[in-house]
Order: structure tokens, then sequence, then C-alpha cells
């Protein structure tokens, strides 16, 4: 059976904060290739069919190795594909990006919204057979918070929760931290101060669990597949080739099994782009592009000229940084006359070709939709060479160094 290709959803994440703010995208394809002759008979149904393909596997690119898998470490988005696979914290975002219930099955906020408690399902249960408890949140949390702990540098995500930053950062009492479980499936947090995001913030891999019996003095459990490395997500990690491949198999331990139809995930590590895309190209990858992979700038033109690329926001900048301690670039005249002058219409036209928005404020528009406007024009000729001549004055030089 032939591949249906569905159409680039391709994230191209070379946005330029001082530059252009963000689209971003993918590549995917409809069905598997390996769909046995049984499931032939679908080709005839309307194209909302919902009739799955025989053998369910998704073949993606993360394209190298992820830093981490321990939850309290990671950092970086390669290392989140892998972890928000295979963990799963106290809510869940949906496809809206909402939040929902996920390790928690229901949950009460107090009058003055600072206190959270949540109520942990009954049924949700680590790969090895433990329930998932309260206090593998507790342990989580306060794992990451513990100065004694290093690599954990987004410990600051945990900051929203009262005596969290001071335990990490000031020395205090991680006895003082507002988490605890009050029993086995009754977690309590107080927050410094009302917190409207927290239950997303629930949803992010600095926050998942870990089954705090087996992993309590073990500071390698997160460095390979072993009996150690227990997981309570909708997905297993079944094996772990270093700087190849990784193979996650379908949970059926997870509370939520039945809605999950994919039973592997072939993660592999191509770290050249255009070796991703040719095996896209060679039905070897089911999707490429963003969030794991990233789409050759040079094979773009041709992807949209054929009607196969589609471009969607992504609530990212990218951005340049200037060091102020440094001449001439210490001067603010001279920093706002490099940023006017910076054509950042022609770089997404004739550089990224990604149809990227110039970015004209720090925060992209998909987050604040006032920003579509920015603080400064893009490319302010005139207006930039006012502000370098006053530089240049102010610095009593003649031109720049």
């Amino acid at each position: 059976m032939k591949w249906k290709k569905w159409s680039f959803l391709i994230v191209v994440m070379l946005t330029m904060g001082m530059v252009l703010a963000a689209c971003g995208g993918s590549v995917s394809k409809e069905e598997s290739a390996k769909e046995e002759d049984s499931a032939k008979e679908e080709d005839s149904k309307d194209e909302g069919s919902t009739a799955l393909a025989a053998d369910q596997t998704l073949n993606i690119n993360i394209k190298s190795e992820p830093p981490s898998l321990h939850p309290g470490k990671a950092t970086d988005t390669t290392s989140k594909a892998v972890l928000t696979q295979i963990f799963e914290g106290l809510m869940r975002l949906n496809q809206d990006d909402e939040p929902e219930e996920a390790m928690a099955e229901s949950y009460e906020v107090s009058e003055d919204k600072l206190t959270y408690t949540f109520k942990i399902r009954e049924d949700a249960k680590w790969s090895n057979g433990d329930p998932v408890t309260a206090e593998d949140f507790e342990y989580a949390w306060k794992w990451v918070l513990d100065p004694n702990n290093a690599d954990t540098d987004y410990a600051y995500q945990l900051y929203v929760i009262k005596g969290a930053e001071d335990a990490k950062e000031n020395g205090g009492s991680l006895d003082d931290v507002g988490v605890k479980a009050e029993d086995d499936k009754t977690l309590v947090v107080e927050l410094e101060h009302p917190t409207p995001y927290f239950l997303d913030l629930t949803a992010f891999y600095t926050y998942y669990p870990v089954n705090h019996k087996v992993v309590d003095g073990k500071d390698d459990w997160a460095l390979d597949v072993s009996e150690d490395y227990v997981t309570n997500g909708p997905f297993l990690l079944d094996s772990w080739a270093h700087k190849d491949q990784i193979v996650l198999k379908k949970n059926p331990e997870y509370w939520d099994a039945d809605t999950v139809k994919l039973e592997t995930i072939n993660m592999y590590m191509i770290d050249d782009e255009n070796t991703a895309l040719q095996m896209y190209n060679n039905d070897e990858l089911d999707w490429t592009g963003s969030p794991t992979d990233v789409i050759p700038l040079s094979a773009i033109p041709a992807l949209k000229d054929e009607g196969t690329l589609n471009i969607t926001p992504l609530a990212s900048v990218y951005y340049y940084a200037f060091n102020t301690e440094e001449e001439p670039f210490d001067n603010v005249n001279i920093r706002k006359a490099f940023s006017l002058a910076l054509n950042r219409q022609g770089i997404v036209e004739n550089i990224t070709k990604g149809e990227q928005q110039p970015a004209t404020a720090l925060v992209p528009p998909s987050i604040f939709e006032e920003n579509n406007e920015g603080y400064f024009k893009d490319n302010d000729v005139e207006q930039a060479k006012e502000y370098l001549e006053k530089g240049l004055e102010e610095l009593g030089l003649e031109e720049l160094p």
C-alpha cells in the first residue's frame, strides 16, 4: 500500500528575536507503510475514516542523544520528547492546551487561591506495579529543590510553591516547602501567591513524580534502561541504544491505556537534517520537522512549491543579545541603531523562507497579541542613523570601531 502523506507541518524554529518571531511545524505520514492487506479495503472509505493501521508504530527523529531522562534534571526539548511519553504529572495538557486531570483524579482550590489539594488516582501505577502515591510527588519536587542536588537548572519552575525558592537558594528548610503528602493519595500544595497557571505547571516535566521507593539513594537510576527506571506514563522505555535509537512500548498498566492507540514509538538520533528528510521520503520516518527535528532550509522552497508545506505559529522568539559591558555596545543609542538597522523581513524572505514574523517585541504575538505591532519599526534605517550619530557623539568617536 502506498503512503498517504500529510502535508508538511513544519515548525521552522529559525525565528530571530531581535530578528524574528517563530513559526513552527513538522512532517508526518497519515498511515503506516506496514499496514497489512487486511486493512487495504479501508482505502475506499471517506477521508474521515477512523480505521487504524494494523501496525501501530510511529518512527520519528529526535536528532541527538537526550541529555537526561531524569525529570528533575532535564532542561531541553529532546529529553522532553521522551519524558512526556513515559512519565505523567498531576495534570496533562489536552489538545486545546488546557490542563486536565492525569495522575490526579480530582483537585480542590482554596478560596484565597493559595492551597491546592490533589487526590491521586487509585488506578495510577508505576511500571513495576507499585501504586503512584502523593509521597512520590513530594519526594520528587523536594529532590529538585534540595541544594545538594546538582544539575537541577529548572528548579525555578517550582518557585511558585511556598518556601521553594528559599530552600533552593537561601538555605531554607525543605520541611518548610509547601508540598506535603497527607496520606498515600492526598497531596496538599501551598503557593507563595495566587498563580493562575499553576495547574499548567503541574503538567511540566520538572513536576513529574518518581518512585521514591526505587530511586532513593540511587544517583544513576536514570542513566539507562534497568529495573530501577520505573515510569508512570502511557509508554515504557523499552530500549535505549545511546546515540542511536530509543524504543518506547505502550504501557498496559497506564490508567488511560484504552485511549493510547500506538504500540511502539521508534526514536532515531539522526543529526543530519538532509538525511532525516531523505529517510522520510524513503518511508523510513513517519514524521520529520518540529518539534523533534528540523527541516533543511534549502528544502523549504521546493516543499512550498509542491504544496506540501504548512506553517503554524510557535510561541518562541530567536534573538541576539548585546554585551553591554563592551564598547560601543555599552551605549544605549548604539544598541538602538543596530536593532533598527536590521532587516528582519528581508531575512525571512531571503534566508529562512519559513514565513516567520519579524519580532519587534520580546514576547511572541502567539502569547501576547498586541505584540503583532511591537515597539519599533523593522528596518527603520533613517531612525537608526540618528541613533548612531548620537551614540558616536556620546562615545567621542568619529565612526564605529
